[in-house]
């Protein structure tokens, strides 16, 4: 499930709040209650473009560059 999967990546990441709005959706998912599926794919949509500049700045600092396909 792509929710277990971004609960797991952001977990490792660091980026906590991420995470656990990505469990909450997987939790939804997993008891078939979707009814604000939308609002917690906006939240992560959030949570991302607070986390994905910092990330994208170590990538560089570190010489691994961020494939521009991957890039907000």
């Amino acid at each position: 499930d792509v929710a277990h999967v971004i609960k797991g990546a952001a977990g490792n990441l660091g980026a906590t709040t991420m995470a656990g709005v990505a469990r909450e959706l997987e939790v939804r998912s997993e008891s078939r209650v979707l009814t604000d599926a939308a609002e917690l794919v906006r939240r992560l949509h959030t949570e991302f473009a607070i986390v994905e500049p910092p990330l994208t700045a170590i990538l560089e600092e570190t010489g691994h560059a961020l494939a521009p396909e991957l890039r907000a």
